[in-house]
């Protein structure tokens, strides 16, 4: 023990091992002090009037130091210098945790801020990820769970997605497969896809067929679908193709001839060209026929209808699968043919059904033939009476009150003369055969021929 104005020591010493035990105590400190002669480690311990302080010393690079001062503390491994290498250091307002690698083995709850500087996250769970940003500039998160990733944006320089409306935006890029079979192009603005004959290219507010090796639009492609910018001011809808274009059904697009030599069985528009030369533009309906139809609605006799013509009618121009063209109209009309003339006897008919067909007179085309027309007709004919009338279609239609002259029907018929009088389907009577009336009298003049010839020879 050795004792001075300001210190006193007290060493405890073993000879033979050479450790040692020592106390210092003045009025500004007390350190304590145990040596290990054999191992080189020796622990102290320093107490002042600002902390304690412990330390172990190995006498290597590094020490295990824990120090309790009243601005600070620290508890670890300090280096050469006396800098805590391995450890916690604290003050009033935060606290450090410094090492080369950190594990936390527990559940570990953080309620303030949570900031790691440059750090990796390996492992992450996503899930526990609730609020706050992500700032791809400063993280690196490999291994993500996307399916956690519900709602927000995902932005970058050329593309955004925003998970809560939906939006995604490019600015710039391509999206395509690797063979190109589909392709978005943000740069040059289209979307395709093809196959080993066509490429569908939607672009420039058109649709082009073109070929599959194409991605820009072609002049002359196989087909386009665009505005008419020439045509009604720029507001007409253009369905263009380069030779053909078919419009039709599976099982009966194929347009077969022109004009069927059998059972049509093409249904739909066809035009185009064969050969470089224009074909014949062929709407078909198959065995079932077309129908053309627009208009004012009209009646006649109670009959109305929109007019329309049918192709392969039945004789009522109401249903399909039939032999007939029918047209439905208020009148049907043929200026051209009112300016076409000749000097051949009318050898047209309108049946009661409306077809029209030609009258023959030939003998080829009738049976039982008989020569017994007898004089009573004609006498019976000069008997009927001769009438004016207006017709009642053009006075209800027009208000006219045109008069015409001619034979009533139903005169005829009660003259006993039915075979100069036109029935309807329900046999109703419906008009005159007048180009036979005037043959009637030829009985009557012969007879009266005969007479005169006879008067003529009494007076010679």
């Amino acid at each position: 023990q050795t004792q001075t104005a300001n210190q006193i020591t007290q060493e405890i010493s073993d000879r033979t091992t050479g450790d040692s035990n020592t106390l210092k105590s003045s009025k500004d400190f007390t350190q304590s002090s145990i040596s290990n002669y054999d191992t080189g480690i020796q622990s102290r311990i320093t107490q002042t009037a600002d902390g304690i302080m412990a330390k172990v010393d190995t006498k290597t690079d590094s020490d295990t130091v824990l120090s309790l001062l009243k601005d600070n503390w620290s508890i670890g491994v300090a280096d050469n210098i006396g800098a805590i290498t391995s450890g916690i250091v604290g003050n009033a307002d935060s606290m450090s945790l410094i090492s080369k690698n950190i594990t936390l083995d527990g559940n570990t709850t953080v309620t303030g801020d949570f900031y790691a500087k440059g750090g990796n996250f390996k492992n992450l769970n996503a899930s526990n990820l609730t609020v706050g940003t992500l700032n791809g500039n400063q993280v690196n998160i490999t291994n993500i769970n996307a399916n956690n990733i519900v709602s927000g944006s995902i932005s970058g320089a050329n593309l955004s997605i925003n998970l809560n409306t939906g939006s995604v935006v490019f600015q710039k890029g391509r999206i395509n497969s690797s063979d190109y079979t589909t392709d978005i192009n943000i740069d040059q603005g289209y979307i395709s896809t093809a196959n080993g004959v066509t490429r569908a290219l939607l672009t420039q507010g058109k649709l082009q067929l073109i070929d599959p090796t194409f991605f820009s639009p072609q002049t002359n492609p196989y087909l386009e679908i665009s505005n008419n910018s020439a045509g009604l001011n720029g507001m007409s809808a253009l369905i263009k193709a380069r030779d053909s274009l078919t419009v039709s059904i599976n099982g009966y697009d194929d347009r077969g001839f022109d004009t069927p030599v059998s059972t049509e069985t093409f249904v739909g528009l066809n035009i185009g060209k064969y050969n470089n030369k224009l074909m014949a533009t062929k709407i078909g309906g198959a065995e079932q026929g077309v129908i053309i139809s627009g208009g004012k609605q009209f009646t006649i006799e109670g009959y109305g209808d929109t007019p329309y013509i049918y192709v392969g009618s039945d004789s009522s121009g109401r249903s399909q699968n039939g032999d007939r063209v029918s047209i439905h109209a208020s009148y049907f009309h043929s200026p051209s043919t009112y300016l076409r003339t000749t000097s051949g006897s009318a050898n047209v008919v309108v049946s009661a059904d409306g077809a029209l067909v030609r009258s023959s007179s030939a003998r080829k085309y009738k049976l039982d033939i008989k020569n017994n027309i007898p004089i009573d007709d004609s006498l019976k004919l000069i008997e009927v009476p001769l009438s004016t009338w207006v017709d009642k279609h053009e006075h209800e239609e027009n208000g006219s009150n045109e008069r015409y002259f001619g034979m009533i029907a139903e005169d005829l018929r009660d003259a006993g003369l039915e075979y100069l009088v036109q029935y309807g389907e329900d046999n109703e009577v419906e008009g005159i055969n007048y180009d036979r009336v005037a043959l009637l009298l030829i009985p009557l003049v012969k007879e009266l021929k005969e007479r005169i010839e006879e008067l003529e020879s009494e007076g010679k």
